[in-house]
């Protein structure tokens, strides 16, 4: 979940970002979507891809124990 909320963060303030820098450059101010389907489907990927690197970690008992004794 947090990957998600980071992900669509990012590509808000991408957007903020690029929208700032045509106003502050004097460019002529429009909102250019054509390059926002793309980002989803590779910010879907990355979340698709974290989601089966968990996969192996499903049901197994982590001991906080190890965790805390590295």
């Amino acid at each position: 979940m947090p990957l998600a909320i980071g992900l669509l963060l990012a590509l808000v303030a991408g957007k903020l970002a690029e929208t700032a820098y045509l106003v502050t450059g004097g460019g002529e101010i429009f909102w250019d979507g054509a390059g926002v389907p793309v980002l989803l489907v590779s910010a879907l990927g990355v979340l698709a891809v974290a989601i089966i690197g968990t996969l192996p970690l499903v049901g197994r008992r982590i001991d906080p124990e190890l965790i805390r004794r590295d």
